[in-house]
């Protein structure tokens, strides 16, 4: 019966995590975009919003949230379905939520964390130039840079992923996404005759070799990170990773694990 209370508890209060963060997330890039619309939309506008506005899908940034909110809604409904669960149905929605974030939403997130900082404190002009200020509010900025770090932090404290929920799922998806973005980077180049970061205009071919080699691995690294972090924190126990689906969920994982061994 206690196990049962806390485990009620436990399911409540990652419910209401998921479901803050989603919508509040969803109400500022609304917000944000209606403001940027507007803003753009006036006369004698900065070819350099206009340009933020254009190459908006294509900023790794916004590549980030997308994952991060793709994770969300499937929480969301995940969580709502565990309340009534729905054992098979559950299990697959746990799956598809827990490859996509260690997949994608840790390891670009540590990424886009981390440099975005790193680079702001250097130069902002390179990554967030001043006049992006007029365009886009300011809890924009950590809405896709800093709250995303909130998230996986609490994520990883709450729902123990000591091992990959399916290591050739996560891998393609990572390398899939990763190439992906590479090649649309440089097609834009070819197609508009300038770089989407300004950073790249700083550096030789062999330097942009280096880095483009830098990006693909630094996430990646982040992937394998994840799991022995994991386990630091919440131990390396049988079925470990099992320990956070619904009860019906868990009873196939635990049997899945087994006819694995």
């Amino acid at each position: 019966m206690a196990k049962n209370v806390l485990y009620r508890r436990l399911l409540l209060l990652r419910t209401v995590f998921h479901s803050v963060f989603l919508l509040s997330n969803a109400a500022i890039l609304l917000h944000t975009v209606v403001v940027m619309v507007r803003k753009t939309s006036e006369p004698g506008v900065s070819e350099h919003l206009l340009d933020m506005r254009d190459n908006a899908p294509a900023f790794l940034t916004n590549w980030n949230m997308a994952f991060q909110m793709t994770f969300l809604m499937i929480a969301v409904y995940a969580d709502c379905l565990e309340w009534i669960d729905r054992g098979w149905r559950l299990r697959k929605l746990e799956q598809a939520r827990d490859v996509i974030f260690c997949a994608l939403v840790l390891p670009y997130g540590v990424f886009v964390t981390i440099h975005f900082w790193v680079a702001y404190s250097i130069n902002r002009e390179l990554v967030f130039p001043r006049i992006f200020d007029d365009a886009l509010p300011w809890m924009f900025n950590h809405c896709v840079h800093t709250t995303i770090a909130v998230v996986m932090v609490l994520e990883i404290l709450q729902h123990p992923r000591t091992y990959p929920t399916n290591r050739k799922y996560e891998e393609a998806l990572y390398w899939t996404v990763t190439f992906v973005y590479s090649a649309m980077i440089q097609i834009l180049h070819l197609a508009t005759g300038h770089w989407l970061y300004k950073i790249f205009d700083l550096m030789n071919w062999w330097k942009l070799i280096l880095f483009h080699i830098y990006i693909f691995l630094f996430p990646y690294i982040f992937y394998h990170l994840q799991f022995p972090l994991n386990r630091l924190i919440h131990g390396s126990a049988d079925y470990q990773h099992c320990v956070d689906y619904s009860p019906a969920s868990k009873e196939m994982c635990i049997e899945e694990e087994d006819l694995q061994k």
